[in-house]
């Protein structure tokens, strides 16, 4: 080789793709520069080298996969500033690490490839071009190939912007103004692209079959010619990386080149007046064994020599200098004498203890996956290139994530920080199980330390504290089965009270003396472990909490119900109910608040309430409506994170994601303008959250729990790098014990392996004895959605899920979840065999949670069946199933419209009042199972679809059903007196159809119905307007107002017709059927007229829709 390179390993990092390594450059030339690097664990660093050190001067925390990092600045300064595409964000750093830009560019896929000239910012997901500049919207295209990379010409240095598209279908697309002005049609699919510096007419382009070629696009005329740089035969393998520097020092630039097979090449080529001449010539070869994912010419390791930074697949650094290094031991051997800087032997020393640091750690890792593969986990043993991945905001708030133990699966409400008695010391955290196991542990020196732990037995469903008034609530007070148990801070049980209630302890809370525990449908007051008083509530009690107006010892007690319901009680008697718009699914007392509590609910929002002392008046306001998160919230808690002395809001929700929001405080009250700090998914459903200090002295944290029982902290200290993190600095820092603490893992690891067997052998044999046991605990929600009308379910185990079965005998349609991971296969069924739908979900590894959306159709009805086969083995799956009732998109509300234009329907015949509770439940969800006292029922419902109402009021002998919607009518008719006929039980039926009924329920739908045939005009408008020349606000100029607005509009247009279309189609269906229902209590058979009915629909008008209905326009 003409070039001598010596090569110098500097550090190892995550995987890396292309595109993702740049040098910085520097003030002056051959000063040293500065490098950036972006990986595959989301992980941002700059580094430089000074002393044979590598420096980092800043480093993030690992987020979502980094797929582009570019470099930029203003027209005529340094392009030192760095932009990092993550997802389908962009982010922009300074040299010393400050974030001043998080840009969201609302892609609908990932950014894939980018590029950044000046204000300019390109941006290209695998389909999708976008044009920015200033942050602003410019533009963008369409592309029917896969974008596989993105460039910008700026000829003569001008404000004109050139973009060439690399494209997999074997062209190159050069547009401007995002529209295609010339398409290069190539032999063979580009790999990537490079722009030599100072050259605004030349781009460099690789391909697959090895070949590099240099393009000239023509100013003016879009001319291109182009010329064969490299045509190798014997290096054919795909150019995966390209870049131009003057390593010689001549003043001519050199070519490097890095392929998919691990070879890099380096060619010299002449330069004349500055423009790369085509006869190039071979200075440098060498294969590293490994895909070269990104080359870099510059000065980095010392100042004056120019090298090449070269950066793998696999992370690992090196740079390939010009420098003349000295020789090795091995060159030197044989001479008399050997030259070595004066720190050698310190070096020597540093090295060799990084190596016994390294072996250290590789067989604790070693350890840790032969454990880990003995447990049949499924973890991955290596980062594979395509995950899904997780949204990761810019977050206020900066916590560490540490992890401190995994124990049983947890359910809310059962993991609890105790008080210390100062403030800012280590607390202690109990926790307990669904085994039953109830431990109080802490942490000392970064060790886990058990302060007392039970033996399994009954679930613990509960566990809350409690203290006298005036002192430490640290009394942990534990509810299993029936009973509560109570233990001191040293494990000793002084409590073993036994309630006596008839069904298990699902909910409670303690407040001094005073106890009070339900179950799923029973409240209890204790004080003192004696009955006070007792309250049956018809609806489901899901959550309990007591408040003391001004410390007193006054209890106001608030039951949160199924039924849309909070319930406020005094002396076990309801005194005010606050009808709500969402199932109530958690309460949270605020401490020192004796006023207030936060209420979470199914559909994501938080409230928070404020009840008078005398009055009982109840004022409410919204702390939480975040559209994005509408996962129901599991767990909250407020507490002092900032150290501002205003507390902030902790959620925890069922899909994993953990908020933290600031609320202002102003004379220890809660305000209600809250912003959001931090947000994380950890694609677990969080069981509880608890803010305080745990891991060290003086730190707040917040410590989550998993349903599966995953027990880690999110600390605000700052963690010390690890092993990892420090390989490449000058020392690194082990606590003295070090070899202590390995001992006592492997200890660790011993008994667990032995504790794996046996239960291993356990299972073996159960499964051998035909054991109807459960071979995991699964928790699983299946809930109503407002906003899209279609159901959420929600299915999480402890275990690993390897597949899904869903199985249906009613027509259903499933959806695309975002965050959903698992891949969907339909097979063909046949209705006639009960078969409507068959569908599997194959799961990636390590999943334990999956989000599914399921539409249905009302009047449909039958069961949804899920099977649940887990990673075990022996093999194993649980059968789960779901009603989908006649009236699915029905759900309880409490407010009954009696203006509106009703029909009803009555039913008087020899049943009870607990029979027709029993057939309306059967019909209609979110039935209370106990019924309400009195002679009468009254329950309400609206339907989320149309928004129209239904009214149920029955007693013994009779019932009426009243709805504005004809064809709610007409499905509990059928429904009911089908089950009333398996009874025998002779009926009399009435129906009164209003006519007024079918022009109100066209005008509730009618706004989206002439909304989308506008839409669906302008749509065909804009198509044609695209295909006009349009280069500026001139030529827009020239069009009328209606067209112009159009044409700027053609995002939201395009959106609006593709989302608008499937609500439509939804509703054509619902008036096809409550045209069939009216003419079925009309007795008129309209088949033949269904197909007109249809084709009137998509060119919607009302009036023409109640002729066709038969009806007269009335008002009302």
């Amino acid at each position: 080789m003409e070039l001598e390179l010596t090569r110098v390993d500097y550090l190892d990092v995550g995987v890396i793709i292309p595109h993702c390594m740049k040098l910085i450059p520097a003030e002056m030339p051959k000063y040293q520069q500065k490098l950036i690097i972006g990986d595959q664990e989301g992980v941002i660093q700059l580094i430089s080298s000074k002393k044979d050190e590598i420096q980092v001067h800043f480093k993030t925390l690992p987020g979502p996969k980094v797929t582009s990092v570019q470099l930029g600045g203003a027209p005529g300064t340094l392009a030192d500033k760095m932009f990092v595409a993550m997802e389908n964000k962009v982010h922009g750093f300074s040299k010393k690490g400050k974030m001043f830009l998080s840009f969201d560019t609302n892609l609908t896929e990932s950014i894939k490839s980018m590029f950044v000239s000046g204000a300019d910012l390109l941006v290209c997901g695998n389909h999708v071009y976008n044009h920015y500049r200033d942050c602003k919207d410019v533009g963008s295209y369409l592309c029917g190939d896969t974008i596989v990379d993105v460039v910008a010409l700026c000829p003569n240095n001008s404000n004109r912007i050139i973009t060439i598209l690399a494209c997999s279908g074997r062209v190159l697309r050069i547009l401007e103004h995002c529209r295609v002005r010339q398409t290069i049609e190539l032999n063979s699919v580009p790999t990537i692209m490079h722009v030599p510096k100072g050259l605004g007419d030349k781009l460099i382009c690789g391909f697959s079959d090895g070949k590099v070629i240099l393009y000239k696009i023509g100013h003016f005329s879009m001319e291109v010619s182009e010329e064969v740089l490299v045509d190798d035969a014997e290096h054919s393998s795909a150019v995966s990386c390209i870049n131009t520097f003057d390593l010689t020092g001549d003043g001519k630039e050199e070519l490097i080149l890095g392929r998919r097979d691990g070879t890099l090449q380096i060619y010299s080529m002449k330069s004349e007046d500055n423009e790369i001449d085509l006869e190039s010539r071979q200075l440098f070869i060498e294969n590293y064994n490994e895909s070269i994912s990104s080359v870099q010419g510059g000065t980095f390791a010392a100042v004056g020599y120019a090298e090449v930074v070269v950066c793998t697949y696999t992370g690992r650094i090196f740079g390939l200098t010009t420098q003349c290094v000295a020789r090795s031991i091995s060159d030197n051997q044989n001479s008399g004498t050997m030259d070595f800087p004066n720190d050698t032997n310190l070096r020597i020393a540093r090295l060799r203890s990084e190596i016994a640091e390294l072996e250290s750690r590789v067989a604790r890792e070693r350890e840790k996956y032969q454990q880990s593969t003995q447990a049949m986990s499924s973890g991955l043993s290596a980062i594979p290139m395509l995950n899904n991945i997780p949204k990761i905001p810019i977050m206020e708030l900066e916590l560490t994530r540490v992890d401190y133990l995994d124990v049983g699966v947890i359910i809310p409400h059962c993991m609890k920080l105790i008080p210390a008695e100062m403030p800012k010391y280590q607390q202690k955290l109990i926790i307990g199980d669904q085994e039953g196991v109830i431990q109080l542990i802490s942490s000392k020196k970064d060790e886990i330390q058990v302060h007392f732990k039970t033996l399994p037995g009954p679930k613990v469903t509960s566990v809350q504290l409690g203290g006298a008034p005036g002192t430490l609530a640290d009394k942990m007070f534990v509810a299993m089965e029936n009973k509560v148990h109570g233990f001191s801070k040293k494990g000793k049980m002084f409590l073993s009270f036994d309630t006596n209630l008839t069904e298990s302890i699902k909910s409670m809370f303690v407040c001094g003396a005073d106890l009070l525990v339900c179950g799923n449908h029973v409240y209890n007051h204790y004080r003192d472990c004696k009955d006070v008083g007792s309250y049956l509530c018809g609806d489901t009690i899901v959550d309990v909490v007591a408040l003391c107006p001004n410390n007193s010892n006054r209890i106001i007690t608030i039951l949160a119900c199924s039924g849309r319901v909070l319930r406020i009680l005094e002396h076990c008697r309801v005194r005010q109910t606050i009808e709500l718009n969402s199932v109530p699914t958690i309460m949270h007392v605020p401490k020192g608040l004796g006023d207030k509590l936060i209420c979470g609910f199914s559909d994501g929002k938080v409230i928070l309430y404020k009840i008078g002392h005398f009055s009982m008046e109840v004022s409410e306001e919204v702390l939480v409506d975040d559209a994005e998160h509408s996962s129901a919230v599991s767990c909250i808690n407020t507490f002092d994170l900032t150290g501002d002395g205003k507390e902030e809001l902790i959620l925890g929700r069922r899909d994993g994601t953990l908020q933290i929001y600031s609320m202002k405080s102003e004379d220890n009250e809660i305000d209600l303008e809250s912003r959001q700090l931090f947000i994380e998914n950890y694609n677990e459903s969080i069981s509880s959250v608890q803010g305080g200090t745990f891991a060290a002295v003086g730190y707040a944290e917040v410590v989550v729990c998993t349903y599966t029982g995953r027990i880690f902290g999110l600390t605000t200290q700052c963690v010390a790098r690890s092993i990892s993190d420090n390989q490449n600095s000058g020392t690194m820092n082990f606590p003295n014990d070090t070899n202590l603490r390995i001992a006592r893992l492997r200890s660790e690891i011993a008994e667990l392996e032995s504790r794996v067997a046996r239960e291993r052998e356990k299972y073996q044999q159960s499964t051998q004895a035909m054991s109807s046991g459960l071979s995991a605990i699964p928790m699983l929600n299946m809930v109503l959605c407002r906003e899209d009308a279609s159901y959420d379910l929600s299915i999480e185990i402890p275990a690993s899920i390897e597949y899904i079965l869903l199985q249906s005998d009613v027509p259903l349609e499933l959806l695309d979840v975002e965050k959903n991971t698992a891949v969907v296969s339909f097979s063909e069924c046949n209705p006639l065999s009960g078969n409507c739908l068959l569908a599997t979900y194959r799961c990636q590894l390590n999943t334990s949670r999956v989000d599914l959306k399921i539409r249905t159709i009302e009047g449909q009805h039958g069961t949804l069946q899920a099977f649940i086969t887990p990673v075990l083995q022996p093999k194993c799956s649980q059968l789960r199933e779901y009603p989908i009732k006649p009236l699915s998109l029905h759900v309880r509300t409490h407010k009954f419209d009696e203006t509106r234009p009703y029909s009803s329907l009555t039913l008087r015949g020899a049943f009870s009042l607990s029979e027709m509770h029993s057939w309306i439940s059967h019909c209609v969800p979110e039935i209370p199972e106990k019924l309400s006292s009195g002679d009468t029922s009254v329950l309400t419902f609206e339907n989320v679809l149309i928004g129209s109402l239904l009214r149920c009021e029955y007693k013994k002998g009779e019932a009426e059903f009243r709805s504005d919607n004809i064809s709610t009518i007409s499905i509990i008719k059928d429904v009911l007196t089908r089950e009333i006929t398996k009874k025998r039980i002779k009926l009399e039926i009435s129906t009164d159809m209003n006519p007024s009924c079918i022009g109100h329920i066209l005008k509730l739908i009618e706004p989206v119905l002439v909304r989308h045939i506008k839409m669906s005009r302008d749509h065909k408008l804009l198509q044609a307007l695209l295909e006009l020349d349009i280069r500026g606000e001139d030529d827009l100029g020239v069009l009328c107002k209606e067209w112009r607005e159009i044409y700027m509009n053609q995002k939201e247009i395009t959106q609006s017709v593709g989302k608008d279309r499937v609500l439509v189609d939804r509703f054509h269906g619902f008036l096809t059927d409550l045209f069939i229902d009216w003419n079925k209590f009309r007795g008129s058979n309209v088949k033949s007229k269904l197909q007109q009915f249809v084709q009137l629909l998509e060119n919607y008008d009302h009036e023409a829709v109640l002729q066709f209905f038969g009806v007269r326009n009335e008002s009302g």
